[in-house]
């Protein structure tokens, strides 16, 4: 299931996916002469859990609690 797929400027770009109950986070950067992409993984629910505890108030709970449903 893929969250986030931005495309940040125009050589840099971030998605977030979920697969296999992990977090796949990746940043990519293109640039005139090259580039780079780097990809993390964190357990999905862990993330959920951090993402849930940096938003303040309670309505992103719900949310959260609905995508830890869906993974």
């Amino acid at each position: 299931m893929e969250v986030v797929n931005q495309d940040v400027s125009k050589e840099l770009a971030f998605n977030i996916k979920f697969e296999d109950g992990k977090a796949i986070v990746e940043v990519g950067y293109e640039g005139k002469g090259g580039g780079v992409t780097v990809i993390g993984t964190l357990n999905a629910e862990y993330f959920l859990d951090l993402l849930a505890d940096a938003i303040p108030g309670q309505l992103d709970n719900a949310v959260i609690f609905a995508l830890k449903a869906a993974i």
